[in-house]
């Protein structure tokens, strides 16, 4: 993959995990769902963080997947949600009114994400080629190849008259 496919892949990615994130709250309150406590928000995001990180390795971008992507997200944040309130509404399935409201803003969010997208890609390859044409190439220098220290160093003399160079405690305390 191009540089330009790498970066599309994990803004699609992270706009997948936000948008589910974000969009299933006011989905699953649009159904008669509960508002989440501190903790099913904690799920909510690390589901949603989880879901936007295998989006992003996931090859092809076309609205079709990305809207199925959505919807996969809309389903774990709705499951997730439901998992974290003390108090379940009606039942495990999505009711009518929810899950239309899920799929209507994994509609519409997919459809803004996939324009998004194009749109980066389009800048992102425009400033790539402007910055080719515009920024010099680096021309490393020749690497110049440094002297060589061709004098020997002769031990000092005060060094070599030191003593024996044994180490060890004195041989009374080895002694004991």
């Amino acid at each position: 993959m191009s540089t330009v496919s790498i970066f599309a892949a994990r803004l699609r990615g992270a706009m997948v995990g936000a948008v589910s994130g974000a969009a299933a709250l006011p989905a699953h309150g649009l159904g008669g769902g509960m508002l989440p406590s501190s903790s099913a928000m904690v799920m909510l995001v690390s589901g949603c963080i989880l879901l936007g990180v295998l989006c992003s390795h996931r090859a092809g971008s076309g609205l079709s997947m990305l809207i199925g992507q959505l919807v996969m997200g809309q389903g774990v944040a709705h499951l997730l949600l439901m998992a974290a309130t003390s108090e379940h509404h009606d039942s495990a399935v999505f009711t009518p009114t929810m899950l239309s409201g899920h799929l209507a803003v994994a509609v519409v969010g997919g459809l803004g994400l996939w324009v998004a997208e194009h749109l980066v890609r389009i800048v992102v390859a425009s400033v790539t080629r402007w910055l080719a044409v515009l920024v010099p190439p680096v021309v490393q220098a020749p690497a110049v190849p440094r002297p060589r220290n061709t004098t020997l160093t002769v031990p000092r003399p005060l060094l070599l008259a030191s003593g024996v160079g044994t180490r060890g405690p004195p041989a009374r305390a080895s002694a004991v």
